[in-house]
């Protein structure tokens, strides 16, 4: 368990960070909606266009954000390189995964602790049964 909370900690500090290089903010529009496959868990990604530069561009993220799931025509925030107008990505992904952070960080360290804890009861009792 704790190896999974770990993992989402990881993943949500990964996506949390910010660029090192110059972004910029525009608004984007979703354009079409992929659902998931008969067997694929969760609620499928969306394509959404948005125009940097007078160029458009495109990015498929995710369809749920946290607190926001995306509909066809749904207008949200995408943060681009500057330099680089096809890296983007969605601002309320990067918002949730900077609030997932702490919730998986603390879950983890509990599993962490519960861990050492119960491996700390094991050896107590190898240590009480060798000296019977």
């Amino acid at each position: 368990m704790t190896l999974c909370f770990g993992f989402l900690a990881g993943t949500s500090w990964q996506d949390s960070l910010a660029w090192d290089e110059a972004t910029a903010v525009v608004d984007g529009t979703v354009v079409e909606i992929f659902e998931p496959g008969l067997m694929v868990k969760g609620s499928g990604s969306v394509l959404v266009r948005y125009v940097a530069g007078g160029a458009e561009y495109e990015i498929e993220i995710g369809r749920d954000l946290g607190e926001h799931f995306l509909r066809l025509g749904d207008v949200l925030p995408i943060e681009y390189a500057a330099a680089r107008p096809g890296r983007a990505r969605a601002v309320w992904a990067v918002e949730t995964a900077r609030s997932d952070l702490g919730l998986w960080a603390v879950t983890a360290g509990l599993f962490a602790v519960l861990a050492t804890a119960s491996g700390a009861g094991y050896l107590v009792g190898q240590l009480q049964r060798g000296r019977q």
